[in-house]
Order: C-alpha cells, then structure tokens, then sequence
C-alpha cells in the first residue's frame, strides 16, 4: 500500500504579522486564537473534502482513506532563515 505525505504551512499574511508584533497582549491572543481556529478549519475540510482514495479505471471511484488522516501539528518559534549551522 503506497503512503502519501503532504506538508503544509499555515502563517498568515505579512500584515497579521504587523499587527502581532505591534498590538497589545489582547490583539496577540485574539490573532493566535483566530489563526488555530483556521486551522483546525482547513484540517477538517482537508479531511471532509479533499483527502480521498481513487481507484478503478481512470480513478472514477473514490473513497475516504480509513480510520482519517494522521496529522502532527507543531509550531516554530523562529525563522529557518534565522538558524546558524554549528561549524
């Protein structure tokens, strides 16, 4: 049985970004709040809508991948282009 594997990144536009580093503690937590909602959101969609198995003759059947997706969330608090190899 082949295993697909996707990665997405949800981060929001350049201005939420702003908006963060320059609102008070309240803006921060509702911006952090609002973006888990999201993507909880898009998770459920992706798993609801958008992660199906096709098979047949030019894939005309589909079906929902058993038991659902397995999905690891994690959260950087930095950016890659910030980190320094160890020489």
């Amino acid at each position: 049985m082949a295993v697909r594997g996707v990665g997405f990144v949800f981060r929001p536009q350049p201005t939420i970004y702003l908006l963060w580093a320059l609102g008070d503690e309240e803006t921060r937590w509702l911006i952090e709040v609002v973006h888990e909602h999201v993507i909880e959101r898009v998770l459920e969609w992706i798993e609801d809508e958008v992660a199906v198995i096709r098979y047949g003759k030019d894939g005309i059947h589909w079906d929902r991948p058993p038991g659902g997706l397995v999905v690891a969330r994690f959260r950087h608090y930095e950016a890659r282009s910030e980190r320094t190899l160890a020489p």
